[in-house]
């Protein structure tokens, strides 16, 4: 049993707090607030990173503009 779940895909959705947490992230963000932003960003768990990559790609560009402007 442990060989099937070893196998079967990385999941491709966004579960509700990493969405909530990129939802505060990004606000943090549009404010100017990095500290809150990067703490709302690097709560979110590697699969729902997955999911929010693909659906949007540029995302991780997006962030490092706002983080350096």
């Amino acid at each position: 049993m442990a060989g099937y779940f070893a196998q079967t895909p990385r999941r491709h959705s966004v579960d509700l707090a990493a969405a909530a947490h990129l939802e505060i992230g990004l606000e943090a963000l549009e404010r100017g607030n990095i500290p809150a932003a990067i703490g709302a960003l690097v709560s979110i768990d590697d699969d729902s990173w997955d999911a929010i990559l693909t659906r949007f790609p540029g995302l991780p560009d997006y962030i490092t503009s706002e983080v350096t402007r």
